[in-house]
Order: C-alpha cells, then structure tokens, then sequence
C-alpha cells in the first residue's frame, strides 16, 4: 500500500483524522468515527489512505465486524481476493443474514474465475432477499459483475430474470441485445434491439449497435439505414461514419463512402484511418495518384503504419511498376507484421523480376502464416514451374492436397504439371475426376483461361 497522504478534507472528522496522522499522534477514534473516516475515503476513491484508517481502526478495535467489512471492500479494489475471501468467509460464520458478504464473496470469486462457487454465493444473496425492488438491484449488480468480466452469457440469464420480473425496463432490452450480439446470436440480437428502439427511438446507441448487428448478418442497406437514424440524432456520432463508410466501400459505393470519410476528417482533423481508407476508396475508383496522396498524408501522421506502405506498394505493382512496388511492401512488412497478403504481392513482385528464388521464399513463408489460401499454394508451385523444375512444382501442389478449396481448379492444375511432364496417363485420370466433381462449370471456365497460355494442355483436356 502506498504511504498515507492527507486528502486535506473539508470533512471535520477526516480533518482531525489527518491532524493526528502528520503530527504522529495516536488519537483515540471509536468505531463509528472510522467507519466515516474510511467510507470518506472509499467513495472519494483514496484506497491507500481509506486502508491506512482500517489498520489503524482494527489496531484498537480489532473484532469490529463494521471495520472488518470495509477492510475486505478495500482489499478488492486492490485485488487482493484471497485475504478478501478469508475476512468474508470469517464475517459470514458470526452473520449469515448480511446480503453485502454474498455479494462480494460473489464479486470476488467472479474476478478469480472461479465462477461456479461465484454462481453459489450470488444464489444465496437472492434467496435471502425478499423484498422485490431489493433483488432488483441485486440482479442488476450480479449482471454486471459477469458483463464488466465479459461473461456474457451468465450477464444473459440475469439481464432475463429482471426482464421477467420487470417487463416495463426497456433498458434491460437493450443489455440483453448486447450480450446475444457478443455471443454472435444474431438474428435474436437484432430482435430486442428493435423491441427496445420502439420503446426508445431516440437511442443513437441502440439504432448503431442494431446497424452492427445488422452489417454481421450481411443485411447491410439495413445497417445502412440503422446508422442513418443513429446520425439523425447525432450527426458527429463517428462510429456510425465510420461503419456506414465501410459498409458503402463493400457495396462498391466509392463516392459515398469517400464523402462518410470526408466528415470524419472534418471532426477528427487528419484521422490516419480516415486517410488510408479514402485512399483506399480511390484505389477501387483507379484514381491511383490521388490514393498515393492520401496514404502519404497517413503515414506522415503514423510513419508505423504497414496497411499504407502495403498499399502503396499496391498500386506501384497495378502500374506495373514491380521493383518500386518490392520496396514498399518491404516497408510493410518490416513493420514487423507477417501477413500473407503482403507476402503474396511481393511475390508476385518478384515473379514479374525474375527473381524466383526470392518469390518461392517469400511464397514458403506465406503457406505457413494461411494455408488456406488457394493462390498461394498455385503460385508457390508456379514459381518452380516457371524456374523450370516441375517436380518440385508437383511437390507442392501434393503437399497441398488437405487445404485447397476449390477442388477443381486444384486438380486441373495438378493435371497440366503432370501432363507437361510427360505423365498423360496421371494427368488423363485427374481430369477424369476433375470432370466428375465439377458442379460449377469449372473445367470449361479453366480451359478457357489456358487456351491463351497452354493450348496443348487445353486440347489434351477437351480430347479426355
């Protein structure tokens, strides 16, 4: 505990208090004064000081139940819940009747994660309480002990038990439509969010959560809508920018989105965030030299910013300017960020270099950070190809097997290395079973694409 401070209290008992303490004089307080001294400075939140006044009070009075109380109330705030719980559990065996003990007993456990004997304390709290507006309160504080812990879905089933005992508090709608959303109960989030914005249609926080809600079950021009009337009632409300913002980048809505950036900037003067995605918006549009412009304005407001440098080198390599493209996307990554969508464009980088050695590195890296990304396996493998050893381009594609997606397009590719090896009869068999498993007309979309880049391999296919 830190060493005693005086708080210079208006308080004319604390004052006294203090008096004694800096002059080093042992002044006789008895139990009722140093409950007001200590609950003084436990609801100004002065836990060292509020501490001092408990060990000194238990010094003259050391069996004081009320002073034993508070000891256990300060040794919570500082997370000390083992000697909490040994004071509590003593207190409970002298009065089994104080409803305060059950709850924090309750609280403590809970900050321990010990929530099952939590649950067993918080059960007795209620069973003792009779009077209804009592448990109430009571539920509500339980409630959120398991919401401050993220437990939501313990904070769930008592945000339910007020709501049955008091259907009349919209409020609690609005909890409990927050706890489903954490736990990705959707489709029932959304439900009492618009159960409790009938009640409360002026809730700029519940029409935006109801727009969250509505954007993870992909309804999105009704998230659109839900962030619209969260910003009739509060037009510089940015979360809801923001997230209409990226909504309309979704739906290829450029312009609109750029302008949702623009407001944000004018709140929030050179927002990086705001930059890089502007920027981003003029990628899509093709309007590279003005997204250069506006990453640049990021990253000289964050230098240690791996999304900007990564898409600047982004649109050097839509320029096709690949070595300049390489150096960026270094940037990114020194950043210290291992990402495979960085790994893969400079990659690519290097295919378009002829630097393959250094792509096939870069490549080996990304199949360990996603496996489950088709394209890269196929340009790992295409490297070798493309270096002149289809062996090892064979290799890969096997040791990909148990990743791959499409499955088609994976067997299809598998076949051409065969054939250019010169095994037509594993290749004739895997475009067998590419024919037989094609539900999407992916053999002809794949034949079409190679009649430009292999047209012996595209006709052997059309012949099996």
């Amino acid at each position: 505990m830190e060493p005693f401070e005086a708080f210079n209290s208006t308080n004319p008992l604390v004052k006294k208090y203090e008096q004694t303490k800096t002059a080093g004089k042992n002044k006789y307080f008895d139990v009722d004064e140093f409950v007001e001294i200590i609950d003084f400075y436990y609801f100004e939140q002065k836990f060292s000081q509020a501490y001092t006044a408990v060990e000194d009070g238990l010094r003259i009075h050391p069996d004081s139940y009320d002073l034993l109380l508070r000891k256990s109330r300060i040794l919570i705030e500082f997370k000390q819940y083992d000697q909490a719980i040994k004071i509590l559990k003593y207190l409970l065996a002298q009065d089994s009747s104080e409803t305060e003990i059950y709850l924090l007993l309750g609280f403590a456990y809970t900050e321990k994660n010990k929530f099952s004997k939590a649950e067993h304390y918080f059960m007795q709290l209620l069973k003792l309480t009779d009077d209804l507006d009592d448990k109430l309160i009571f539920l509500r504080n339980i409630a959120q002990i398991y919401f401050n812990k993220k437990n939501y879905s313990i904070a769930y089933k008592y945000y339910q038990i007020i709501h049955r005992i008091n259907p009349k508090d919209t409020n609690v709608l609005y909890d409990m439509a927050f706890c489903l959303e954490r736990q990705n109960r959707n489709k029932e989030s959304r439900d009492l969010y618009i159960k409790y914005l009938q009640k409360n249609p002026f809730s700029k926080t519940g029409w935006y959560n109801l727009g969250v809600v509505y954007t993870k079950l992909e309804e999105l021009n009704k998230a659109i809508e839900a962030f619209d009337f969260a910003l009739s009632i509060d037009p510089e409300f940015s979360s809801a920018i923001y997230n209409k913002a990226h909504i309309l980048f979704r739906l290829k809505q450029y312009h609109k989105s750029i302008d949702c950036y623009r407001k944000i900037l004018k709140l929030e003067n050179k927002n990086p965030s705001a930059l890089f995605f502007i920027a981003k918006n003029y990628i899509e549009l093709k309007k590279y030299r003005t997204a250069a412009k506006y990453l640049k304005q990021a990253l000289r407001r964050i230098p240690a910013f791996p999304q900007a440098w990564f898409e600047i080198g982004r649109i050097y390599f839509l320029n096709k300017k690949f070595d300049k493209s390489k150096n960026f996307v270094l940037k990114a990554i020194a950043q210290g960020e291992i990402n495979s969508d960085y790994l893969k464009l400079l990659s690519k980088d290097y295919i378009h270099l002829k630097q393959y050695n250094k792509a096939a590195k870069a490549l080996h890296i990304a199949t360990l950070t996603n496996p489950f990304d088709d394209e890269i396996w196929y340009l790992y493998s295409e490297v070798h190809e493309l270096n002149g050893n289809i062996q090892k381009a064979i290799e890969i594609l096997n040791s990909a097997k148990d990743f791959i997606i499409n499955r088609v397009t994976y067997t299809l590719r598998l076949a051409k290395l065969y054939f250019i090896s010169g095994q037509k009869q594993k290749a004739r068999q895997l475009i067998l079973d590419a024919q037989l498993s094609d539900k999407n007309n992916s053999v002809s979309n794949f034949v079409r694409n190679l009649c430009t880049k292999n047209k012996k391999f595209a006709q052997f296919i059309l012949k099996n």
